[in-house]
């Protein structure tokens, strides 16, 4: 298996993994782990798909491709692949996750590797959310945002 010194993936706040053509995992981050629960030992030489079933299906393998021949990145965003790595927070609820694939030069012979970035976004939600009941608190200076939310919608914020 191609190996090179991954150590500063391993610590930085966002999940790093890199597949090869074939899928098999190359490297899994510290912050992968955490968030998946899936154990680095685990799922390093093993097929992404075996894991993360959805990665089987055509649509997200005829993305990937073009990341393999060198193409741009490939960005599966939250609002449409709601969950590519399955990540849930100590109270349950799933992280929001923004994943971007980029093509990665082997080392050794011709191709690409992709590697894959995921951010968690919900604090950056979170504080989209809180502008949004200030702007609607200058609209009702009584502070009162349930004419404008949900109660669903104020308790979560």
């Amino acid at each position: 298996m191609e190996r090179t010194d991954f150590h500063i993936p391993d610590h930085i706040p966002q999940g790093v993994c890199v597949v090869d053509r074939d899928y098999r995992v190359l490297f899994w981050n510290r912050c992968l782990e955490t968030w998946t629960g899936v154990e680095k030992r685990t799922i390093e030489g093993a097929d992404l798909a075996e894991h993360f079933p959805h990665f089987k299906e055509s649509n997200y393998r005829m993305r990937m491709e073009s990341v393999f021949a060198g193409g741009p990145p490939v960005v599966f965003s939250f609002q449409f692949h709601k969950h590519l790595f399955p990540a849930p927070m100590e109270d349950g609820r799933m992280r929001t996750l923004h994943t971007i694939v980029s093509a990665l030069p082997r080392q050794e012979g011709d191709g690409h590797h992709a590697l894959i970035s995921v951010e968690d976004v919900m604090d950056l939600r979170r504080r989209i959310r809180n502008e949004d009941v200030l702007k609607l608190n200058r609209m009702d200076p009584s502070g009162d945002t349930s004419f404008f939310l949900g109660d669903d919608e104020v308790q979560s914020l």
